[in-house]
């Protein structure tokens, strides 16, 4: 999430608010019990004011004001890619999880509420994550009704690992609120021992299999994605003709980079592997799903460093905050199309990028 320091006057605590109107950078919010406050560059005589020197913001934002002098930017009206962090834990350990995961429960319902009813403009997508957003089902349940009541035509994204949907009654419940939603579940290899590793648990593949079952049985839409790391690349055509064969009701499959963030960042060693160094596997994997005729997409990648008839199933997907492009992308013809690299990755990226000129 972006945020900002500064100073704040009369801000005792936590303020949740809407940018209402804008006006010579000076920016009023409003919160959802209507009590106003200003963001401004200079001191304004005003009840509740953060006063900070560099920030940009457009009506609709949803920003938190923290009383110790910190902005978060919690939702962002002119973009696609808004996402509700509704939990803390997870009943996975990723070995390349970008979050830190804690122990014990972190209220964010009453948080999440709030920003839900905020939004003025309801948004075409809205996603859910976490940590493991089903680890806290009762609060799940009262978020998505919240969504489905103010928002009734946003589609629901929700990240999680799908292992709870081995037990169809959860599926009954979710279902009963909305079925506006596409589940995105992770599974990143055709063999168990080899996604149980990643995760970090021993059970985790045929659950997650059950639960993919189970929703297709409702028909409930499903991204799968798979994050290429060095311990599963090997496998990447393999596993393509696997998904295609087993599991051909889900949605679309997604293959992902890793972002190198935390427990990524810590395990790099045994994680990181060049694209440029999977760029034959990549190719073989994604001709089996062209010649399927099997929708898929490519995230997190270089235009530079697959092959040039990928290029199209490549998407734009790093958030603005987290995006960068290195000194040699500056005089790519197709830089405006490129999905570019996490700000994380800077020292994290592979030996073969350069400027494509045609």
């Amino acid at each position: 999430m972006k945020q900002t320091k500064g100073i704040c006057y009369n801000i005792t605590e936590s303020y949740i608010g809407r940018v209402e109107a804008i006006h010579n950078h000076i920016y009023l919010l409003r919160s959802i019990n209507n009590e106003e406050c200003l963001i401004c560059n200079t001191p304004i005589n005003f009840h509740k004011v953060f006063l900070c020197k560099k920030i940009h913001l457009n009506t609709g934002d949803i920003v938190k004001i923290l009383p110790a002098g910190v902005l978060i930017v919690l939702y962002e009206a002119n973009s696609d890619d808004n996402a509700l962090f509704v939990s803390e834990r997870c009943n996975n350990n990723c070995i390349m999880c970008p979050q830190i995961m804690k122990k014990n429960p972190s209220d964010f319902l009453e948080e999440t509420l709030e920003i839900i009813k905020l939004i003025n403009k309801s948004p075409i997508y809205l996603g859910i994550t976490g940590g493991e957003p089903t680890f806290e089902w009762n609060n799940l349940i009262k978020i998505i009704k919240c969504i489905s009541e103010n928002h009734p035509n946003t589609g629901i994204q929700l990240l999680t690992n799908g292992r709870i949907f081995k037990n169809k009654s959860y599926i009954e419940d979710i279902q009963n609120i909305s079925k506006n939603i596409l589940y995105c579940i992770p599974l990143y290899s055709d063999i168990a021992h080899i996604h149980n590793k990643i995760v970090g648990n021993d059970s985790a593949f045929y659950e997650t299999i059950n639960g993919l079952y189970n929703l297709a049985e409702y028909k409930a839409p499903i991204e799968l994605r798979n994050v290429i790391t060095k311990l599963n690349y090997k496998r990447l055509e393999s596993y393509t003709s696997w998904v295609y064969r087993n599991l051909p009701f889900i949605s679309h499959l997604s293959i992902m980079g890793m972002e190198p963030m935390y427990k990524a960042r810590i395990n790099i060693k045994q994680l990181w592997i060049d694209p440029i160094d999977y760029y034959d596997e990549l190719y073989r994997a994604c001709r089996n799903l062209i010649r399927c005729d099997f929708p898929f997409f490519i995230y997190n990648h270089q235009l530079c460093v697959v092959h040039k008839e990928l290029r199209k199933y490549c998407c734009k997907s790093i958030s603005d905050f987290k995006l960068l492009y290195l000194n040699e992308c500056l005089d790519c013809s197709q830089k405006d199309f490129c999905g570019g690299f996490f700000q994380s990755a800077k020292k994290v990226h592979s030996r073969s990028i350069k400027a494509i000129r045609d």
